[in-house]
């Protein structure tokens, strides 16, 4: 509802009560270039209107590993919280950076190939954000293939030996760059007595990358230093 002041000399003072608004309404459409006009006649056919812009803030989300390395290949999906009344609004933005309805209340998932997915709320966004994320890597069954591995030398200048010990079955050894993007992979069968494979990223630029080793449900993620 809202409530008209006259005061006979040509000015008004209109004060909206956001109570009776639907700020969610996609046909709304409020932006810089598009605001919201409220238009109303003050008698005596004197007609005038006014801008309304509507208050959003900036989101940017800085996503790292358990050692404090940037993921930049994470994905990060950001959504109106409906868990109650304050559900915000998402007027732009992907990737890492986003632009939200204020005082609103949201929900987001962070992933990565080769860490747990993060989930968290944020209620009611009242200024700028940066929210810091660390994500987990995978350790499903960890205790029973952690001593089971063995990776060196770790830096290398390129080529790796991976030792596996009383792992049976089939072996996936997938290989991760920074951006968590695949770059070489490779499968192949253990009979628990020991399996040595060698692994060259000489071709490779210089960085950080991950290996993901998995046997059934068991998975292991190591960090690989090329040189």
């Amino acid at each position: 509802w809202y409530e008209l002041e006259d005061h006979g000399d040509g000015t008004a003072t209109l004060t909206i009560f956001a109570s009776e608004i639907d700020m969610n309404k996609a046909d709304h459409n409020v932006s810089d270039d598009n605001p919201w006009r409220i238009e109303f006649n003050m008698g005596n056919h004197a007609y005038g209107n006014t801008n309304m812009l509507v208050k959003t803030f900036t989101v940017t989300f800085v996503v790292k590993d358990e050692d404090g390395d940037v993921i930049t290949g994470a994905s990060v999906e950001l959504d109106a919280y409906d868990g109650n009344d304050n559900a915000g609004d998402i007027w732009g933005g992907s990737g890492f950076v986003y632009e939200v309805w204020a005082s609103g209340d949201y929900e987001y998932t962070v992933s990565a190939e080769g860490f747990k997915p993060a989930s968290d709320i944020i209620l009611s966004v009242v200024e700028d954000l940066t929210i810091n994320v660390v994500l987990e890597d995978e350790t499903i069954g960890i205790s029973e293939i952690d001593n089971n591995v063995k990776i060196y030398p770790n830096p290398s200048t390129g080529l790796f030996n991976i030792e596996f010990n009383g792992i049976k079955g089939v072996v996936n050894m997938t290989i991760l760059n920074y951006q968590g993007q695949v770059v070489s992979s490779q499968t192949f069968n253990s009979d628990g007595a020991g399996v040595s494979q060698k692994l060259n990223l000489g071709e490779f630029a210089k960085g950080i990358y991950y290996v993901r080793i998995q046997s059934g449900d068991i998975i292991k993620v190591e960090k690989l230093i090329l040189q």
